[in-house]
């Protein structure tokens, strides 16, 4: 018997029971072994009524709780004589139903993705229209759309590597302009070149010290499909830079970072001793 057969011939047979669905007995406890009895049931009918609610769309309209029960009877009195099913077409009924339901996740998800990356496109190809904007050259094997850089202030000096790190100021948002990160208090941070979104990273490195620059990285080279905290998936970043210095050796960054933390702890210390020292009004 295939098994959409088998899935009707359970509805027919099990349909006489749905009457009994939301009207159940009140159970008679008359002592510990039955209390136990309907503990036990009663913690496993919780249990599988959210995973239900969690595994399954429309839990409540899609399961017929009495036939459940009934199949559930039928396992727990180990009644295979009287059993619509075999445990091999139980398991194989319910693994399929798990596949087909993957697979129209995955086909949902494709679909917006495919949406979402057509408005991106379509917004990354406005925005190289601005004035002053530049596209960068694709990286190998990527055939999405170009980072773009407008570059406000000229840097001058060294190209900056993949190994360097930069001491910038960086403000990451949204295209409706939500701020997703912005290094401290707006000041300068040391940040490892390689340890930035790919896009970002190619960005920056087309500029030089002492340049300012907006830089814009499609979804692709950002945060991708998976997204990242604040960032939802498939987001186009906008980012705001000002690259003061460049470090080509770790422990030189390393040196200098310390000593610009310890001189805003200075300035941070005197200020509030300052403060507490002003007369009060």
């Amino acid at each position: 018997m295939k098994i959409h057969q088998i899935l009707v011939a359970t509805t027919l047979i099990g349909a006489t029971l749905t009457s009994c669905e939301k009207h159940m007995e009140r159970a008679n406890l008359k002592n510990s072994n039955d209390t136990l009895s309907y503990a036990l049931g009663y913690t496993k009918g919780v249990s599988i009524a959210n995973s239900i609610k969690q595994e399954i769309p429309n839990g409540d309209s899609t399961i017929s709780k009495s036939i459940m029960i009934a199949g559930f009877i039928n396992g727990m009195n180990g009644d295979k004589m009287n059993s619509q099913l075999t445990e091999e077409q139980a398991r194989e009924i319910i693994q399929d139903y798990f596949k087909d339901l993957e697979k129209k996740r995955i086909l949902a998800e494709n679909d917006a993705y495919q949406k979402k990356k057509d408005s991106n496109d379509k917004l990354m190809e406005e925005y190289a229209k601005e004035e002053g904007m530049k596209a960068l050259p694709k990286l190998d094997k990527y055939e999405g759309p170009a980072v773009l850089v407008k570059e406000l202030t000229a840097g001058k000096g060294d190209t900056i590597g993949l190994e360097d790190f930069v001491y910038i100021s960086l403000t990451q948002k949204l295209v409706d302009g939500k701020i997703t990160y912005q290094t401290p208090d707006g000041d300068y941070s040391m940040l490892p070149v390689k340890g930035l979104v790919k896009g970002l990273q190619q960005g920056i490195r087309s500029l030089k010290p002492g340049a300012s620059a907006n830089i814009i990285v499609p979804s692709e080279l950002g945060y991708g499909r998976q997204g990242y905290n604040q960032i939802p998936a498939n987001s186009i970043l906008l980012f705001d830079v000002s690259i003061q210095k460049v470090f080509h050796n770790e422990k030189e960054a390393r040196a200098f970072w310390k000593q610009e933390r310890e001189k805003r702890n200075m300035v941070k210390a005197s200020e509030a001793a300052e403060q507490n020292a002003a007369p009060e009004k």
